[in-house]
């Protein structure tokens, strides 16, 4: 049998060396500190002008390029480097280590840095079993310790990864239930992870925020791959404002946080295109800042001010009303149907556990707070595993067989911070399967293959992961289901959470589709799925892709869609009665012309489409963007939508996708987007920056004056 995980936490040390390094990396240039400014809403010409162009390798203000820098991170594993032996000790007040908190000593690898106890810490060290099967990038804090060491240990993990977004370093940093005062700075591949059962058990003052500050003007677009959960949040960073900045582009969750104060989504007017918040409390004001468009669900807020194009509330407390299109919120009252992401936490013995929630219908709110809702029913209680029952992946030890054999044991797996190459998929086959991922963990499928495939099984949840495509095409990256089912899963989803899918960028990558759901009742919450358009490997012939989301299956709900520049459709929707809340999408940057970029005679591609014999659909919040910058000029999409419309004997519209926003945000001459939705509402070009259509049954184009006048000034600007 073994053991439970009893959890420690890294001894003090005023510096972290990292592997194949002398000494630790130097960080970024940025200590002449910017000085404060006031949080206020962008001019006309941030409004629409800064934009993602992300093609542009030269917009940090060090001006180096995105890519991976040359120089050894932490945790490049994947290049192998040797790993950061963390020899951990649980330290009470009267623990003493070294003065200098570490001394390097030879120990059979090249670069490993051991840690020195003295025989105070060897003792308690001696009384816990540390789950050292987490790898070397997974940190644990403890309230005992020196803030100030702790924060010099967070800076470390954020000045390697805040620039590092092709990188193949891994970061999570999990901090033990207890008051810190602390400003965690987030960057590129790390998450943050409070350890109570509750979030206000583990209490941080200061900040855990994502910044800017490394784009030109505060541009956020570039914060992907990151997030936190499971935190209460007490913002006091004066520089700020006393404000929390949750400045994040896709591909990032704030997920199960308390925040006593007020939130902004934009760092200081940069301009910004997330995100995902859910199962939050925020008692202060969300503003929206610059975020082109945004999706909360289950949060309880004090108010929300402003927005852009798609801004999508479901069942939020103090959510803003509908007003569209004066104002562009998509407001629905209750969560229909739900499991919560399962998150780690430690208990009172210092065992590491994995709570796994259960499902809900129709719910408002935060989950984790006591619901004043009558209208919805206590779920059962949420299920509490031992780590030991899980197994535990390293890159530095797994392959896909080693995982698969743990699988097919009936194990569930937590992936630890790496990248793992697979040269087989991960094939889940038993019900009620874990897959969680920390630190962003990424299966990268090698020979063609999916990363992970999903047996039409009840109960499979899969969190937490990056899908990275390989240089060998694989016809999708992740398929849940085997084929097209009838099985119902309605008592018992299957549930993804916070799977981010990427072809290109970090390298060359080919896949077909990156996402098939094929089984019926599948609830996504939260994904992205990305053909580069910027990074290594990128380029109409190169990263080919052809449709991000497929989905055959009936009844599949998905809360926070985000899909962009894939070379086909960004989403196919075959399957009956779906259900889409937010839907975010950026047409290819690079087609070369119509010649290429069509089908039966129509040109380009509609974004989201719903196929002509589906009876029954619902999507609501649809931001879709044109930015034709690297192909032809002259190249155009016929429609950014295409549905089935209803008969009109029909009362009822069973086929309805509303609330649909289309901005040409740049492009090359004469390209832009002819319609909305099928062939109503007007289109998107040289001349017409914006159009909006509440749905396909309520006439040609109900534009926001005030949003279309802010449009055609920033055109005029632009010639």
């Amino acid at each position: 049998m073994v053991k439970p995980h009893r959890l420690s936490v890294i001894s003090p040390a005023t510096k972290l060396p990292f592997p194949g390094e002398p000494d630790s990396p130097s960080t970024q240039a940025d200590a002449a500190a910017t000085k404060p400014k006031p949080h206020q809403k962008p001019s006309s010409k941030t409004f629409l002008d800064h934009i993602r162009l992300r093609t542009l390798s030269n917009s940090k203000k060090d001006g180096k390029s995105s890519s991976a820098p040359s120089t050894p991170r932490p945790g490049d594993e994947a290049n192998g480097a040797q790993s950061l032996d963390l020899a951990v000790a649980k330290l009470s007040l009267s623990s003493e280590v070294t003065p200098d908190g570490l001394s390097k000593k030879e120990a059979g690898k090249e670069g490993e840095v051991k840690r020195q106890m003295t025989p105070a810490a060897e003792s308690k060290q001696a009384d816990a079993q540390i789950p050292t099967e987490l790898g070397s990038r997974v940190y644990i804090f403890s309230p005992d310790q020196s803030m100030s060491e702790i924060q010099a240990q967070v800076d470390e993990v954020f000045s390697a990864q805040e620039t590092n977004q092709f990188g193949s370093d891994r970061f999570a940093l999990l901090f033990m239930p207890g008051k810190y005062q602390l400003d965690v700075k987030i960057g590129y591949y790390t998450t943050v992870h409070g350890l109570g059962r509750s979030p206000e058990d583990t209490i941080v003052e200061g900040a855990v925020r994502v910044k800017a500050d490394w784009m030109e003007n505060n541009n956020a677009t570039l914060n992907f791959w990151r997030g936190a959960e499971n935190l209460t949040v007490i913002p006091t960073i004066e520089e700020d404002q006393k404000i929390l900045v949750w400045a994040v582009s896709q591909a990032t969750f704030f997920r199960r946080i308390s925040v006593q104060g007020n939130v902004v989504l934009s760092d200081h007017g940069g301009w910004s295109s997330g995100g995902f918040i859910a199962d939050c409390k925020v008692s202060g004001n969300i503003d929206n800042g610059t975020q082109q468009q945004f999706i909360t669900r289950n949060t309880s807020m004090g108010s929300w001010t402003g927005g852009s194009y798609a801004q999508v509330f479901v069942g939020d407390e103090g959510a803003p009303p509908e007003d569209w299109p004066a104002k562009p919120f998509s407001t629905i009252k209750r969560t229909p149907v739900l499991r919560e992401k399962p998150y780690p936490i430690v208990n009172e013995k210092g065992i590491l556990q994995i709570v796994v929630p259960q499902l809900k219908l129709s719910s408002v709110g935060p989950s984790w707070v006591e619901s004043q809702d009558a209208g919805c029913d206590s779920p059962p209680a949420d299920v509490v595993l031992e780590l030991s029952s899980f197994y535990i992946a390293s890159p530095l030890k797994d392959t896909a067989s080693t995982i698969n054999a743990a699988l097919d044991s009936g194990k569930s797996i937590v992936f630890g911070p790496g990248v793992y190459p697979l040269d087989q998929a991960l094939a889940v086959t038993q019900p009620n399967t874990i897959l969680l991922g920390i630190g962003l963990a990424t299966l990268r499928p090698e020979n063609g293959t999916a990363a992970v495939t999903i047996a039409d099984v009840d109960g499979v949840t899969v969190s937490g992961l990056l899908l990275d495509a390989g240089f060998r095409n694989s016809a999708n990256l992740i398929t849940v289901g085997d084929a097209k089912s009838a099985v119902c899963h309605s008592h018992n989803p299957i549930v993804l959470h916070d799977i981010f899918c990427r072809v290109g960028g970090a390298g060359l990558g080919r896949a077909t589709t990156c996402m098939t759901i094929n089984a019926r009742d599948t609830i996504v919450d939260n994904t992205w799925i990305w053909r580069a358009d910027h990074g290594e490997g990128v380029g109409w012939y190169d990263n080919q892709a052809a449709v991000g989301l497929l989905v055959e299956a009936d009844d599949v709900t998905i809360y926070g869609l985000f899909v962009e520049h894939f070379q086909q459709y960004q989403t196919v929707w075959n399957g009956e009665r779906g259900q889409v809340f937010f839907y975010q999408s950026e047409f290819p940057y690079d087609p070369p012309n119509n010649a290429v970029w069509s089908h039966s005679r129509v040109p380009g591609y509609a974004s989201y489409k719903v196929a002509p014999s589906v009876k029954s659909h619902f999507a609501t919040g649809l931001g879709i963007y044109a930015v034709f910058v690297n192909g032809g000029e002259g190249v155009v999409s016929y429609t950014a939508v295409e549905q089935p419309v209803s008969d009109e004997a029909y009362a009822i519209k069973v086929v309805l996708v509303r609330h649909v926003s289309i901005v040409r945000f740049a492009g090359k001459a004469g390209t832009g987007v002819n319609h909305v939705i099928n062939g109503l509402g007007k289109g998107i070009g040289d001349n017409n920056r914006l159009s909006m259509l509440k749905d396909a049954y309520s006439g040609d184009d109900q534009t926001s004056p005030g949003l279309q006048k802010a449009a055609s000034k920033v055109a005029a600007k632009r010639k």
